[in-house]
Formats: structure tokens, sequence, C-alpha cells
């Protein structure tokens, strides 16, 4: 993301921050080797390659999404505060 005058000021830190962990992941996955990466630890468990390409999926959406429009809610911010704090 290139931050312009008008980019909010968390957008900015939320992209640093997501580009750091992406780049941490990289280097992570970096040293499997071809069968390591796609060996699973048992049989019910992923192996690192399923979970990257679970990850590459998210990001790819999270991409998407944080591209797309929107507008502003025209509810009142608060009102949902309650449902969420509930499942927390």
């Amino acid at each position: 993301m290139r931050p312009t005058s008008q980019t909010p000021l968390y957008s900015v830190v939320f992209s640093f921050a997501l580009q750091t962990n992406t780049d941490q992941l990289l280097e992570e996955l970096s040293r499997f080797d071809y069968p390591a990466f796609n060996d699973k630890p048992e049989v019910h468990q992923w192996s690192a390659g399923e979970i990257a390409e679970h990850l590459l999926l998210f990001d790819i959406w999270l991409h998407s999404t944080l591209q797309s429009t929107s507008e502003n809610t025209q509810r009142d911010p608060q009102d949902k505060i309650n449902i969420i704090t509930a499942g927390l």
C-alpha cells in the first residue's frame, strides 16, 4: 500500500504490520525442503504447505476486501459493541 495524505494512519500501520508478518512467514517457509513442506506431522494435521495455501487464500481475500470501496455506516458505531464483546 502506498500511503497518501488521505490515507488514515491506522491503515498505514496495519499495512506495515501485515507486510512485516508476511516477510517473516516467507522466511520461515523457505526453511522447508520440498518433502518436509508437504509432509503431515500426523494423519489429521496439516502440512506446512497446506497451512501456507490457506494463508495465501486468506491473503487474497483480505487484499481484495481492503481494496474495495465502502460506505460509512448509518448507525451509531457503538450499537454492536455488546454483541462483539459478548463473543470474547
